[in-house]
């Protein structure tokens, strides 16, 4: 970090990731190694679309592959 614009910046996206902490998502899924940690996943809830940031995802492979998404709400 190396402005205070970017300090500011940075701040500002953990205060909206964090400040929520009870909307996370929890998903096992046939899983899509594209998906990186920061992505923004949508996923379908009670008739609307919510979207997630991805911060952990496991992959497994054993003749198909399926992964653990977990993920918090976008504010």
């Amino acid at each position: 970090v190396k402005t205070n614009a970017q300090d500011q910046m940075i701040a500002e996206m953990l205060l909206r990731i964090y400040r929520h902490p009870r909307r996370d998502l929890e998903m096992e899924w046939r899983g899509n190694p594209a998906v990186t940690l920061g992505d923004v996943v949508m996923t379908p809830d009670h008739g609307q679309e919510l979207r997630y940031w991805a911060y952990k995802q496991e992959l497994e492979f054993d003749g198909g592959l399926k992964a653990q998404l977990e993920g918090r709400l976008v504010r």
